[in-house]
This record gives structure tokens, C-alpha cells and sequence, in this order.
């Protein structure tokens, strides 16, 4: 199974991943949907694909077909619906889904077989201890920590924010006590790298994530500042180690990302897309009219928001060529489609955003929104 990246870019949760297949499009979500529908070409018949459930419980599903893809999830949420419509092509999918769908629905109750083990143990310092995909942390030194992880091997780390110690490739097949975690002999301290955003304008603010990914998958989220980075020294680092990074500049009504993915080192400079300028916005209809975009984007989309239920139309860069390059609406002619899923229009807050996803190795990922 193909395993997904996730960028903390304010609430936006990537769940979907691409695999190789003779089909047009492999989807996987982290739960299953209320409803998924899609069709592809001209046709207009619309599919129900049934979706496989992985060993993880997530849901792969394999949609089949060749040029126009056009993909409705709705997902129920505790006081509402949040609707996802995607006008593509197939032969853009592989970006796409990378960043779409967006939202992933709430977890299902799919029972999946669980062979975890524990690594459990007592750190010196107040910290965070991390292994594959698990944490455990305290504010308080001397405390004890218990983490459920894969069997397998597995790279160990714990970090105050300013130290950081890393026990790699242990084989574990049982449940295992790491010996005492103590940074102030074992640890080394992190060194900082600064980056530059020449493109921010006056009165915006910047926010950074940054997560360390290590040869077997362990991720370690390490500290960030509005211009600076953390690296391990070269002392501990592998050749298989990854920063994934996340920038957010956000102004009065307007925020811009940029994202990526750097084997051992992490750029000193990071561009953004420009400011958009307002779309325009429908009161009767979930629709959106635009003026013209930057070049090379890969997706342009819009949503309706109102107390209960979201609508979001995205549309990529060859569907808006070939159909419509300065507007869209929401397409509610897929089976199954409800009036109750749909967010009023006359009461809706409005979200209009690019994204230009480059198909270097370091999948870079830059976004421009404005919201209301």
C-alpha cells in the first residue's frame, strides 16, 4: 500500500495517495466516505466504486477510465455534511492527489486487526519521545513514557526542543524498555538554519511547522521559528533523513503556503504565489467567477461555507482550459445527491485559492487563498 504525506497547513488534512495501475485514478481515504461518486470522459455516467478496506483500515479505492475525472465525496460530520467536487483529468491526477480531497471524513467504526507493540521507558528531562508514527511528551522531568508502535524496525528519538537524541534501526518484535533517556549525556544539540520569504509584504505574519522523517518512518516534529529551521548535526544525521517543512503568510483576509519535502538539508529562501485578487461569488448557486490566474497553476477552487454544511469545488488547470477557465459551479447531478448536503448560498462565508504543485522530488507544494 502506498503511504500518504501529511503537511500541518492550518487544518488541511492530505488523504489521498496515488499508486501505479492501469486504472485512470487509485484513491485512498483514511475512512470511508457517506458517498463517492465519479465518472470520466464525456459520458456522464457517474460510478459507485467499491473500495477496498487496507490493513491500516483506510480505503483504496480504483477508479477506471481515460481523459475528463470528475469525483464527489461526501462525508458526514457531526452537525452537517462537507461536500468535495473535483473537475479534472486523468492525466493530472497523480499532482492532485497529492493535496485532494482535502478533508478527510470522520473515522468509521471498521475494525481493524491491531499487532502493536509498546516501547515504554523514563526520560531525565521534560520533552517529547517519538517512534514510527507515535508520541508521548511531558512538561516535567523525570517521567515515564509508553508508545504502541508496528513491530519491525524502528528509529527512536527524544527531544527537548533544544537537544535531541536518536537510537536508530532497532529490531523490535515484542513489546521493549528503552534504558533511561538522558539528553544531557546522550544528546546533541540542534542546530538552527535560516530561510528567507522574499516575497512577504508588509503587515504579514509567518508560522512554520517542521517534521524530521527518518529512514524507517519515524517522524519527529522539531521546532521552527518565522525564520529560522531545525538540523540534526552531522554527527547523527543519515542520508535517509527528510525535513518536511510548512510556511503560512497570512494577511488581513488572505494566507499563503508553500510546503516541501528536503533530504537532509533545508533551503535558505522560499518563494509564494501572489495575493489573488477577489473571485466573485454567486448568491443562488454554489459558484465562482475569476479574473485571470499566475501561470502554471494546478488547481483553482472556491467553497461555501454556512453554520452546518461546506461545498468545495476545485478544478484543474487542463479541465479549466478545456471548459472553463474563468468560473465554475458545483455540480449536484451525481446519484445520491441530497438538498440537505448543500450549504445556502445567500449565508455562506467564501474561501478562493490556487495551487501550483511542482513534480520535483521534493513535491513542492505553494497555495494562495482568500477567505471572507
Amino acid at each position: 500500500m502506498n503511504r500518504c504525506r501529511i503537511f500541518a497547513l492550518g487544518t488541511v488534512l492530505i488523504a489521498a495517495c496515488t499508486t501505479t495501475s492501469d486504472s485512470a485514478a487509485q484513491l485512498e481515504l483514511s475512512s470511508k466516505p457517506l458517498l463517492l461518486e465519479y465518472q470520466t470522459g464525456d459520458s456522464g455516467h457517474w460510478n459507485s466504486p467499491t473500495g477496498t478496506i487496507e490493513d491500516d483500515g483506510s480505503v483504496l479505492y480504483r477508479l477506471s477510465g481515460s481523459g475528463d475525472l470528475e469525483i464527489v465525496i461526501v462525508c458526514q460530520l457531526t452537525s452537517g455534511f462537507y461536500t468535495q467536487e473535483l473537475l479534472s483529468t486523468t492525466s493530472e491526477w497523480n499532482s492532485i492527489a497529492k493535496v485532494w480531497p482535502y478533508q478527510a471524513c470522520p473515522a468509521t467504526d471498521m475494525t481493524v486487526p491491531n499487532n502493536d507493540i509498546k516501547i515504554t521507558g523514563q526520560m531525565a528531562q521534560a520533552g517529547a519521545v517519538f517512534a514510527s508514527d507515535a508520541t508521548d511528551s511531558s512538561f516535567t522531568n523525570s517521567w515515564s513514557f509508553e508508545m504502541s508502535v508496528a513491530p519491525g524496525v524502528v528509529d527512536f528519538a527524544a527531544t527537548n526542543g533544544t537537544m535531541i537524541a536518536l537510537r536508530r534501526d532497532q529490531e523490535l518484535k515484542t513489546d521493549f524498555v528503552e534504558s533511561e533517556v538522558d539528553l544531557s549525556t546522550e544528546g546533541l544539540a540542534l542546530l538552527s538554519s535560516s530561510f528567507a520569504l522574499p516575497d512577504i509584504l508588509a503587515g504579514e505574519t509567518v508560522s512554520t511547522f517542521e517534521g524530521l522523517g527518518t529512514p524507517n518512518n519515524t517522524i519527529v516534529n522539531l521546532p521552527s521559528t518565522a525564520s529560522t529551521f531545525s538540523v540534526l548535526p552531522n554527527s547523527i544525521s543519515s542520508d535517509g533523513d527528510s525535513y518536511s517543512v510548512s510556511i503560512l503568510v497570512s494577511g488581513t483576509g488572505e494566507a499563503r503556503t508553500v510546503s516541501g519535502s528536503f533530504l537532509n538539508v533545508v533551503p535558505s529562501s522560499f518563494s509564494l504565489l501572489p495575493v489573488l485578487s477577489p473571485a466573485n461569488y454567486s448568491t443562488t448557486m454554489v459558484s465562482a467567477a475569476w479574473g485571470a490566474l499566475p501561470d502554471g497553476y494546478t488547481t483553482v477552487g472556491f467553497s461555501y461555507q454556512d453554520s452546518s454544511n461546506t461545498q468545495t469545488v476545485t478544478v484543474s488547470n487542463g479541465w479549466a482550459t478545456s471548459h472553463s477557465p474563468t468560473g465554475s459551479s458545483f455540480d449536484s447531478s451525481f446519484p445520491g445527491h441530497m438538498a440537505m448536503y448543500d450549504a445556502n448560498p445567500s449565508l455562506s462565508t467564501h474561501l478562493f485559492a490556487i495551487e501550483e504543485i511542482s513534480t520535483d522530488p521534493n513535491e513542492m507544494i505553494y497555495t494562495s487563498g482568500l477567505s471572507d
